[in-house]
């Protein structure tokens, strides 16, 4: 009974924050997340592997992760929306399990593309906001993973890098 309340609680509390997410979304005055994407990208040596967008103390934050496949670190950033200002830098060694990611980022190179460019061709028909990008390697895949977010709620799409289509096994809403 517990579990069940607790889930009961945890289920709710995403309901009620998915609109205030959805509303400092719709704020005009945030920078673009691809804006800032792309901006990350060029300033940077190593290659995104996802992208988040969270809602702290009542501010819109860009979470990016960066990997270095050269000197092994996992570099994470965060950046307030609004102004597009870096908040914080993390940096670690990646360890075996960034390993799907890290196969899934030489499978982006091998494309010649930059993860910018495979988020914007993946969500190129998909109306709301991204809220969510990561790659990653399973079973032998490498995919985009992407979420969206819309009035009416979350829905979520996976995109295989090698053949550039959508995988609609994955796919779900």
């Amino acid at each position: 009974m517990a579990q069940w309340l607790i889930g009961l609680l945890l289920f709710s509390g995403n309901v009620v924050a998915e609109p205030d997410l959805y509303l400092l979304l719709n704020q005009a005055d945030n920078q673009p997340a691809m804006f800032v994407m792309r901006k990350l990208e060029n300033s940077h040596l190593g290659d995104i592997s996802s992208f988040d967008v969270e809602h702290k103390a009542g501010e819109l934050v860009y979470v990016f992760r960066i990997i270095n496949a050269k000197t092994n670190e996992v570099l994470n950033y965060s950046y307030r929306a609004s102004d597009g200002e870096l908040l914080s830098q993390e940096a670690s060694f990646f360890n075996q399990k960034e390993k799907s990611e890290v196969l899934a980022m030489l499978a982006l190179k091998s494309v010649h593309m930059t993860f910018s460019e495979l988020v914007q061709k993946a969500s190129k028909n998909n109306k709301g906001y991204l809220i969510k990008a990561s790659v990653d390697n399973a079973l032998g895949i490498n995919y985009l993973e992407l979420e969206f977010l819309t009035q009416e709620g979350q829905h979520q799409l996976a995109y295989n890098i090698n053949s550039q289509r959508l995988l609609p096994l994955l796919k779900w809403d």
